[in-house]
Parts: structure tokens; C-alpha cells; sequence
């Protein structure tokens, strides 16, 4: 990714160089060496600016800056949803709902005791663990749908509909394998957060077998979502 600064270095560095060729009508030769001394002094600015450790502050309020915007809008959605789910009385995934509150809570607090301020950040881990949460969420999101719809046929059915409707059976065992899809999901951001929280190096955590898994669920929830 091209850092804001090396683009304002870069165009700083062509409107300079189109004035000096315009102001000194120099030769073809004189005018290249002008070029390549600006062309080194834009690439020095990243360089410098790295060295003197900006990129890195600029690259940990990015990820504070991310993180805490991505809690607060899963935090609300999910407080929606389940609200939703208590009104339908779907006490199950009502505590799905609840657990997964505590998950993402504790996902925060892991990801600014350790990665805060520090120098690398395992982004592949903070990426897939968003994407399987968001993916749990909207299973909860889904069983909100599949409440009402359950809520409709039995009320169909109180007012003499057809009483051999089977709608509201396929309805509950969708919400079931919804409820069991969490299960696995809640597993493996629970089994990464430990991995997380245990670490020695960012490295060795990314060879980690819990890791591989949660990218997998990730790849599908991405997938998923594509549909």
C-alpha cells in the first residue's frame, strides 16, 4: 500500500521538476540528471520516514483506529439481533447471542493487550477472526428471519390453516443447523484467542494448526457471503 506520504513526495517532486525544465530551458542531459536527483529524493521520504519510525505510529493508529470501529459496529449489530431473538423467545440462540457478546469482548481486549503499539500485527489472524464473527452474527441475524417466519405459520395455523404444515419443521431445522455451524465457529475463535493470548512471536503463531482453521471457516463465511 502507497503511503499518503510518499504520494504528496512524489507530486511534489513532478510539479518541481516540470518547473525547473520550463524555468532553465536546460539540455536533454542536464535535465535527466535533474530527474534522477528527484526521483532518489522521492524515494529517500518513505525510506527516512521509516527509519525514523512514523510509518510504524502511522501503521498502529491505522490498526487502533480499525479495530475500535469494527467492535463498536459488531458490538451494535449484534445487540439488534439479539434483542430480536428474545422477542421470538429463541432462548438457544439467545445464548449463542450472549456468548459471542463475551467472544468479541474479549477479542478487543486481546488485540489491544498485544498488538497495540507494538511493531507487527498477525493482520491474516485479526482479518479472519472479523470475518468468522461477522459470519456468526449473520447466522443469528438468519434465525431472526427464520423466527418470524416460524412465528407466522404457527399463528396460520392457530387461526385453522392447514395443520399439516410442514414449513415450520423445515424453518426449526434450519435454525438448528444454523445454531450448530455457530458451535463450530465460537470453537475455533475461542481455541485462536488462546493461541492468541499464549504466544511467543507472531511467526510461530501463524504456522498454528487453530490458525488454518480459522482461515478455512473464514474462506467459507467469505464465500458465503458471495452467494
Amino acid at each position: 500500500m502507497i503511503k499518503y506520504y510518499t504520494l504528496i513526495a512524489a507530486i511534489l517532486a513532478l510539479i518541481l521538476i516540470g518547473l525547473f525544465i520550463w524555468w532553465f530551458q536546460g539540455s536533454l542531459v542536464f535535465n535527466a540528471v535533474y530527474l534522477v536527483a528527484a526521483v532518489l529524493a522521492t524515494l529517500s521520504v518513505p525510506l527516512l520516514y521509516r527509519l525514523l519510525g512514523y510509518s510504524a505510529a502511522d501503521d498502529d493508529e491505522w490498526l487502533k483506529n480499525r479495530e475500535n470501529q469494527q467492535h463498536t459496529d459488531l458490538m451494535q449489530r449484534l445487540q439488534g439481533v439479539t434483542q430480536d431473538l428474545e422477542a421470538l423467545g429463541l432462548k438457544e440462540a439467545v445464548r449463542q447471542a450472549n456468548s459471542l457478546t463475551d467472544m468479541i469482548d474479549d477479542y478487543h481486549a486481546v488485540v489491544k493487550s498485544r498488538f497495540f503499539g507494538k511493531q507487527a500485527s498477525p493482520l491474516t489472524y485479526l482479518s479472519a477472526a472479523r470475518t468468522v464473527q461477522n459470519q456468526a452474527i449473520q447466522n443469528l441475524a438468519d434465525m431472526v428471519t427464520l423466527g418470524h417466519s416460524m412465528s407466522s405459520i404457527q399463528n396460520n395455523l392457530q387461526a385453522g390453516g392447514d395443520q399439516k404444515d410442514s414449513r415450520y419443521l423445515e424453518q426449526s431445522e434450519r435454525i438448528r443447523a444454523l445454531l450448530d455451524e455457530n458451535k463450530q465457529l465460537f470453537s475455533a475463535l475461542t481455541e485462536t484467542a488462546v493461541e492468541v493470548a499464549n504466544m511467543q512471536s507472531i511467526s510461530e503463531f501463524e504456522r498454528t494448526d487453530t490458525l488454518a482453521r480459522l482461515l478455512a471457516l473464514a474462506e467459507i463465511a467469505n464465500g458465503s457471503g458471495k452467494k
